[in-house]
């Protein structure tokens, strides 16, 4: 959590408190519009910090599955700075 209230510090300017940032993910819920399409009606300076910190674009409202999936593959794959932090705790 701290990591990611560090990393959305530097876009934000401030630092936002662990609710906050809890309360912003949690409310990035998409809608189902039809077969391949899906609505994402939340979003605040917060979340497009939190998303840039990921190295994802969450700026947009409609996104097809594809674009959904390549996210969430995104999301899941640790940055190469993260994975080389990793490393040297071991």
């Amino acid at each position: 959590m701290r990591l990611m209230q560090k990393d959305a510090e530097r876009t934000v300017g401030s630092r936002p408190s662990a609710t906050a940032v809890q309360t912003a993910l949690s409310n990035i819920v998409g809608h189902r519009l039809d077969e391949n399409h899906w609505l994402f009606d939340y979003r605040t300076d917060l979340t497009d910090a939190l998303g840039g910190a990921a190295g994802v674009d969450l700026t947009r409202r409609a996104l097809s599955k594809g674009q959904v999936r390549d996210i969430m593959a995104a999301v899941r794959k640790p940055k190469p700075r993260e994975v080389v932090h990793q490393q040297k705790r071991h």
